[in-house]
C-alpha cells in the first residue's frame, strides 16, 4: 500500500532531520544545490556514513565505522585478544584460524555489500515515493510532472512512487479543484498511464487537456482491465499499437506504460512479451519472429528484416522529451545476440548492463559506443568482420572472440 509522506516533525533521527531541514530551508542559498547532493547524503545516511550536514568529528566517524562493521570488528577484537593471550607458542595455530576468519570476513563483506545495495534501492524508492520528490520542486504539479514524465523512465522506480504522486494530486485537488486544470491534466494522464481507464474517463469529462486521443481510448479499454488492474497481455499488446497510431508523440507514454506493466508483473516471460511488442511498435516493418528470450540466463537473441531501432522513436514536437534508452533494458539481460537485421547503431544499447554481446550477422561498423558500456567483457564477432583499427577503439577490458557462424 502507498506510504504516507513523512513530515520533518515525525523524524526523530538528527542526521535525517538535518537533511530534510537543509532541503526545505527558507533561504535558497542554504539549500542543497542539486538533487544529486540530496541523493548522496541520503545514500550515505542509509549506508551508515556521516552526511555533509553533520560535520562529524572523529568520535562520530569511529562510531559509524563500528556500526557499519560490527561483526568484523567484534571478530577482530576477539582474535586480537586471543593472539595476545596465547603468545608465541600459538602463533602458527592463530595463523590458520586467522585465514579462516579472513574467509568469514570476506563472506560477511559480500553480505554487507548486498545489504547496502538493498538499502540504497530502498532509499531510492522512498525518495521517489515522496520523501524528497515533493520537496525538490515548488508545487505538486511540478513534482508529479517530474515523476510521470522523467523518473518513471527509470525502471528502478517503485509502484509506491507512482501511487504517492496520484495521492498528492488528490489532496491538492480536494483543496482547490476547479481552478487547476494543469493538475487535473496530470491526474488524468497518471490514471491513464496506470491503466485506470475507468477512473480517468470522468476526469476527461472535465476537459480533454490536449489528451483527446487518450480520452477516446479510455472508455474503450476500461472494461477490459482484469482484476489485477492490468489489461490481459494480448489486449495490452493491441492497446500499444492503438496508442501510438492515435498520436505519434505517444511513444514516451508507450514506454512508460510498459515500464509500469513490468513493475506489476513478476514473470520475466510476460514482461518480455510486452517488451517485444514495444520493439515491434517501434519498428513497423520488422519481422518479429526472431525474438528468443531465455529468462533463466538473461540471454536474448533478436533479429529479422526491418529491425533498425532498439530505442523508441523520437518525438520532435515534445519540448523536453525523456531520455531514450534501450527498450530491452527491462529484461535484465546479461548477454545479447543480434541476428541478421537492419540494425547498425550500437548507441541504441544505452542502458543495458551486458556481459556478452554477439554482433555476428550485423552490419555494425562503429564500435565506439561500446567503450562506455563498463559491464561488457566479451564481444563475439565473425573472423575478419572488423578491421584492427575498428577493434582498437575498444577498451582493454573487452575480450574479443572471433567465432564463425558455423560454430554457433
Amino acid at each position: 500500500a502507498p506510504r504516507r509522506p513523512v513530515s520533518e516533525k515525525e523524524v526523530s533521527d538528527n542526521p535525517l532531520r538535518a537533511i530534510i531541514a537543509k532541503a526545505r530551508h527558507e533561504d535558497p542559498e542554504e539549500r542543497y544545490e542539486s538533487v544529486e547532493e540530496i541523493h548522496r547524503d541520503l545514500f550515505r545516511y542509509m549506508g551508515g556514513y556521516s552526511t555533509s550536514v553533520e560535520r562529524a568529528g572523529f568520535l562520530r566517524e569511529a562510531r559509524l565505522f563500528y556500526l557499519r562493521n560490527r561483526v568484523p570488528c567484534r571478530v577482530s577484537f576477539f582474535f586480537t585478544a586471543l593472539l595476545i593471550a596465547s603468545g608465541i607458542w600459538f602463533t602458527q595455530q592463530l595463523r590458520v584460524e586467522y585465514q579462516k576468519t579472513e574467509d568469514a570476513l570476506e563472506q560477511t563483506k559480500v553480505a554487507l555489500n548486498a545489504a547496502e545495495e538493498a538499502i540504497a534501492r530502498y532509499e531510492r524508492e522512498r525518495e521517489l515515493a515522496g520523501v524528497l520528490l515533493e520537496r525538490q520542486s515548488e508545487s505538486v504539479i511540478d513534482g508529479s510532472y517530474i515523476l510521470l514524465d522523467h523518473l518513471i523512465m527509470d525502471e528502478s522506480i517503485s509502484l509506491a512512487a507512482v501511487e504517492n504522486a496520484i495521492e498528492e494530486m488528490d489532496e491538492a485537488l480536494a483543496q482547490n479543484p476547479p481552478q487547476n486544470d494543469n493538475l487535473w491534466a496530470q491526474k488524468a494522464y497518471a490514471l491513464f498511464l496506470t491503466q485506470r481507464f475507468s477512473e480517468a474517463t470522468p476526469v476527461y469529462q472535465i476537459n480533454d487537456f490536449d489528451q483527446a486521443d487518450l480520452r477516446a481510448l479510455a472508455p474503450e479499454f476500461g472494461p477490459l482491465v482484469a482484476e489485477n488492474g492490468l489489461l490481459p497481455l494480448d489486449v495490452f499488446v493491441a492497446f500499444l499499437h492503438r496508442l501510438v497510431s492515435s498520436k505519434k508523440d505517444r511513444w514516451p507514454l508507450m514506454e512508460k506504460m510498459v515500464i509500469y506493466y513490468s513493475l506489476k508483473r513478476d514473470s520475466l516471460d510476460e514482461i518480455s512479451a510486452a517488451v517485444r511488442a514495444m520493439v515491434d511498435v517501434s519498428n513497423p516493418s520488422w519481422d518479429s519472429s526472431e525474438f528468443d528470450f531465455e529468462s533463466g540466463r538473461g540471454h536474448l537473441r533478436i533479429g529479422g528484416p526491418g529491425l533498425r531501432s532498439l530505442i523508441r522513436p523520437d518525438s520532435p514536437r515534445m519540448a523536453n522529451p525523456p531520455p531514450r534508452l534501450c527498450l530491452l533494458r527491462l529484461l535484465d539481460l546479461h548477454s545479447l545476440a543480434i541476428g541478421s537485421s537492419d540494425f547498425t547503431d550500437l548507441g541504441h544499447l544505452n542502458g543495458l548492463d551486458l556481459y556478452q554481446l554477439d554482433l555476428r550477422e550485423t552490419s555494425v561498423e562503429d564500435l565506439a559506443p561500446l567503450a562506455s558500456m563498463s559491464s561488457l567483457r566479451e564481444l563475439v564477432i565473425e573472423p575478419g568482420q572488423f578491421s584492427s583499427e575498428q577493434l582498437a577503439s575498444l577498451p582493454g577490458t573487452i575480450d574479443v572472440q572471433e567465432i564463425s557462424l558455423a560454430a554457433r
